[in-house]
C-alpha cells in the first residue's frame, strides 16, 4: 500500500496528488477519523471518498486541509496523475498532526451546484434522551441552512425512548422546514422514534426494518391509572396524527401505532393497490377483499414488506442512498459531508453530561426530602430543608443552562417530580416556622 502523508508547509496540505485507486483506500482526517473505501476524485482543493457509514454506502468530500493521511491500495498511479511534492518540513506524529489540524484546518468545503440537490445525513441512532438529543439535531439543521443543503436524510435506528426528546426534535424540524426536504430512512423506528419519522416528507424502509409500536404509557387497569394514561395517549396521538397529515401521510396509521383500540384495514382495489380505512368495510365486501392490519387489541408495527404491500412506505432493496435518490426522482445529488454525524455525536456527549448533572441534583433533593420526612427533631428538620433549598438553587442554575441545550422540557419533567410535595415558597416558610419554634417554643 502506498501512503500519502500530510506535512507542514505553511498550512497542512496533502504531500502528493495521488491517482485514483481501485482497491481499499484508507483516509484519516485531522480529527483522527478513519474511513475505509475508495478515492473517487482528487483535485487541488478537495478529495472525494466513497465509504460506508452506519451500514450505508455514501460519498464524502474533504478539503485537503482536513486530511492527515491517505493510504492508497498498492497500485501504480495513473499516468495523468503525477506526484507533486510540497516543501517538507519534517514528519509529524499523529498527535502533532491532530493538534495542528485542530488549529489550522478549515471547515470542509461544501459546494452547492445550481439545480443539483445537496443532502446531509443526520443519524437518529440509539435511545431518545440518552443517545439522541434535540440540540444535536438543531445544530445539524442550522448547519444545513447555512450551507444551502436542500435535503436532510434521517437514518433512523432507534427503539424509542424519551417522548420529550422526540417531540422537541419535531418542533425543531418544523422551525427549520423552510427550504429543507426531510426524508426518513428506517432501519427500526419504534415507539418515540415514530415522531420524527412521521414528520418527514418521505418515508422509506430498509430491508428487514420495523416501524411502529408507540404506546407511551401502558398500566394495568386495576391500578386506577389506566384512564389517565389512555387520555394522555389520546392527546399525544391526536398531535402526532396531525403532524403526519401535514407531512403528507395518513393520520390513521399514526393513531393505530399509538392506541390499542384503533383498527386499521387495507381494502384491495381492482388495480391491486390498497386503500386504508380505520373502520371495517361495509357489508358486501367479501373477506378476501380486505385485510385487518391492526386489530383492537394490538398496536400497529409494520415490517418493510407490509408497508410496501399496503402502499404505506417504499421498501429499499439495499441500504443505499443512491436508491433513495432514485425513489425521490433525482437524477443526481451531492453529499454535504459528515457534519450531521459530527454535530449529533458532539452534542449527545454534552447533553448526556447535562442530563447526569440534573439527575444527580434531583437525587439529592429527593434524598433530602426523605431525611426531612423521617426527622424527629426540629434542628435536623431545618438542616434537611436547608439542604433541599441549596440543591434546588443549584438545580435552577442547571435548568437555565438546559435551555441552551434544548433540554427545557426534560428540566421541567424533573422539577415536576418534587413540585407535588414542596415548592421554594413552602421551604422558606417552613424553615422560618421551625426557627421561630426554636426561639419561642411551640
Amino acid at each position: 500500500m502506498r501512503s500519502c502523508t500530510t506535512r507542514l508547509a505553511g498550512t497542512l496540505a496533502l504531500t502528493m496528488a495521488c491517482g485514483l485507486a481501485a482497491g481499499e483506500d484508507v483516509l484519516v482526517t485531522t480529527k483522527n477519523r478513519r474511513y475505509e473505501g475508495q478515492v473517487v476524485d482528487s483535485t487541488a482543493s478537495k478529495i472525494t471518498f466513497k465509504t460506508t457509514l452506519h451500514g450505508f454506502e455514501t460519498t464524502l468530500t474533504f478539503a485537503r486541509s482536513e486530511v492527515a493521511s491517505l493510504e492508497l491500495d498498492d497500485v501504480d498511479p495513473a499516468p495523468d496523475a503525477p506526484l507533486v511534492e510540497s516543501d517538507p518540513v519534517g514528519e509529524f506524529t499523529a498527535d502533532q498532526l491532530r493538534k495542528v489540524g485542530d488549529e489550522k484546518a478549515a471547515p470542509m468545503e461544501v459546494v452547492k451546484r445550481d439545480g443539483v440537490p445537496l443532502y446531509l445525513e443526520v443519524p437518529l441512532e440509539g435511545t431518545f434522551g440518552e443517545a439522541i438529543y434535540p440540540k444535536g439535531i438543531a445544530e445539524a439543521l442550522k448547519w444545513a441552512h447555512e450551507h444551502e443543503v436542500t435535503d436532510i436524510v434521517f437514518r433512523i435506528e432507534s427503539p424509542g425512548g424519551a417522548v420529550w426528546s422526540a417531540v422537541r426534535i419535531v418542533e425543531l424540524m418544523n422551525e427549520y422546514r423552510d427550504g429543507l426536504r426531510y426524508h426518513a430512512l428506517i432501519e427500526n423506528s419504534i415507539s418515540a422514534a415514530i415522531w420524527p419519522t412521521f414528520s418527514c416528507d418521505t418515508i422509506v424502509m430498509a430491508p428487514r426494518s420495523t416501524w411502529g409500536g408507540a404506546v407511551i404509557f401502558r398500566h394495568d387497569a386495576n391500578t386506577g391509572e389506566f384512564e389517565v394514561d389512555k387520555k394522555f395517549n389520546s392527546i399525544q396521538m391526536a398531535k402526532l396524527a396531525t403532524q403526519a397529515e401535514e407531512s403528507g401521510h395518513e393520520g390513521q396509521i399514526a393513531r393505530a401505532m399509538m392506541i390499542t383500540d384503533q383498527e386499521l384495514y387495507a381494502v384491495r382495489e381492482s388495480d391491486g393497490t390498497y386503500t386504508l380505512t380505520d373502520s371495517e368495510p361495509a357489508d358486501g365486501v367479501i373477506d378476501r377483499d380486505y385485510v385487518l392490519i391492526d386489530g383492537p387489541e394490538t398496536i400497529l408495527t409494520l415490517t418493510a414488506n407490509d408497508a410496501e404491500m399496503y402502499g404505506i412506505a417504499r421498501k429499499l432493496h439495499e441500504n443505499d442512498l443512491d436508491e433513495l435518490r432514485d425513489v425521490l426522482g433525482y437524477s443526481e445529488w451531492d453529499n454535504a459531508g459528515d457534519a450531521g454525524v459530527r454535530l449529533t455525536e458532539q452534542w449527545a456527549d454534552k447533553c448526556s453530561g447535562m442530563s447526569q448533572e440534573m439527575q444527580s441534583r434531583q437525587a439529592s433533593i429527593m434524598a433530602g426530602w426523605g431525611r426531612y420526612s423521617n426527622e424527629k427533631y426540629i434542628r435536623g428538620a431545618i438542616r434537611a430543608l436547608e439542604q433541599i433549598k441549596k440543591d434546588m438553587i443549584g438545580y435552577d442554575r442547571l435548568a437555565r443552562k438546559a435551555d441552551d441545550y434544548e433540554m427545557a422540557p426534560y428540566a421541567q419533567l424533573i422539577s415536576d417530580s418534587w413540585e407535588g410535595d414542596f415548592t421554594r415558597e413552602w421551604l422558606d416558610r417552613t424553615i422560618q416556622e421551625y426557627r421561630t419554634k426554636l426561639l419561642y417554643g411551640p
